[in-house]
């Protein structure tokens, strides 16, 4: 009778981010290859994602902790109590540096999170744990210490980005060089990890099957990106760089899809430039592949990423690309300039700017990039992704 195979996700929640839509996609294929999957949740939040019914869901607040959970449940009640009356007074007469949020501390996390989560490993000791983003990776370490348990940190992003509090930033640090082995998108990204002894590994992420075909017809004058609203985005250059092209070409327009923190300030940007005639902010759709199948180019502005998901789908439909060449090395690993894609230095206006007229004064080279772009369709698929998943972990 052969071993039960068993993978264990560890995650913040399974809202609408890149690393949550990464798990979606892959845990299908392994189910369908008989591996027991779970995805275990700090927080309660809305599933943005569909996930096949045999994977079991499991929710921090919903799991026991033992008697000596309880104690030290108690123990970090009182001190935290401690700390909210005497810190303040503390660092008001200068005897103690500011610290960070109780929320944010090494206590808190594996008073909240470990200890329940150490508790539901006990029950899964011949289970591959993989730990995505990093809180719920710092509170994986903290929870599988002790066990002989199989640990994998699973870096989405970009390490050395400037947007993550010093607090996470010592947490994480701390923590990752517990793990017994890493995946990584980039090789600039696994450079960073330099203390994690243990078997690395580089795996693109997987592109979403049932995505539109390549359109091969005449494109709307549309440019077009998809993502996170955030300030790595850097938008503001794009819509600067797409205003220079009105001169030009004033038939075209540019569609920004997306949520987030920087939604309020796009739009009165757009309103300050007296753009709105012809730039405009998009809610996310669900259907986004098919609204923008037959835009003219997709442009991702970003200052950094892991390995963009959004320049991966608009690839694999056929949409022309541009993209900086962004810390994280993502695009540059995927862009070929002039093959499959255009590729510009971050943060360059002026670049992107020529760029663009390049696109739009050549609906040949277009048409170059989108057939050469749309090959990695079946370069990333989820079934041929997920199998170098289980390489790698049936490997520790």
């Amino acid at each position: 009778m052969s071993e039960k195979k068993e993978f264990m996700f560890f995650i913040d929640a399974m809202g609408g981010g890149g690393a949550e839509r990464v798990i979606s996609v892959l845990v299908p294929e392994f189910v369908k290859d008989g591996i027991e999957v779970s995805i275990v949740m700090m927080r309660k939040k809305e599933i943005a994602y569909h996930l096949p019914k045999q994977v079991h869901l499991y929710y921090a607040s919903d799991l026991k902790v033992s008697i000596y959970g309880k104690i030290v449940r108690k123990l970090f009640k009182y001190h935290n109590n401690l700390r909210g009356k005497y810190v303040p007074l503390l660092q008001k007469k200068g005897l103690l540096k500011k610290l960070p949020e109780w929320n944010e501390t090494t206590f808190y996390f594996y008073s909240k999170f470990a200890l329940p989560f150490k508790g539901l490993l006990k029950q899964h000791k011949n289970c591959i744990a993989f730990g995505f983003l990093i809180r719920s990776s710092a509170v994986l370490a903290m929870a599988s210490r002790g066990l002989p348990i199989k640990t994998v940190y699973c870096e989405r992003s970009n390490p050395k980005r400037h947007n993550i509090q010093n607090s996470l930033i010592r947490l994480r640090d701390r923590y990752y060089p517990k793990y017994k082995s890493g995946i990584f998108q980039t090789e600039d990204v696994m450079r960073y990890y330099t203390r994690l002894k243990g078997p690395k590994r580089i795996i693109l992420n997987p592109i979403t099957e049932g995505l539109p075909e390549p359109h091969k017809g005449k494109r709307k004058r549309e440019v077009i990106t998809f993502c996170r609203l955030g300030k790595e985005k850097n938008l503001t250059m794009l819509i600067d760089a797409f205003e220079k092209t009105r001169k030009d070409y004033p038939n075209f327009v540019l569609k920004i899809y997306g949520e987030g923190s920087e939604k309020e300030y796009l739009i009165n940007y757009i309103r300050k430039n007296n753009l709105n005639d012809c730039v405009f902010i998009k809610d996310f759709a669900p259907n986004i592949h098919e609204l923008v199948k037959e835009s003219y180019m997709f442009v991702s502005t970003s200052n950094y990423e892991g390995l963009s998901n959004s320049m991966l789908e608009a690839m694999a439909i056929g949409l022309p690309c541009i993209c900086t060449d962004c810390d994280g090395g993502g695009a540059r690993m995927m862009i070929e300039d002039h093959i499959n894609g255009l590729l510009i230095p971050k943060g360059d206006t002026e670049a992107l700017y020529r760029s663009m007229i390049e696109l739009m004064e050549s609906e040949e080279l277009c048409n170059n990039l989108s057939l050469n772009a749309a090959k990695v369709r079946n370069e990333l698929t989820p079934s041929k992704i997920a199998r170098e998943w289980e390489s790698f972990a049936f490997s520790l």
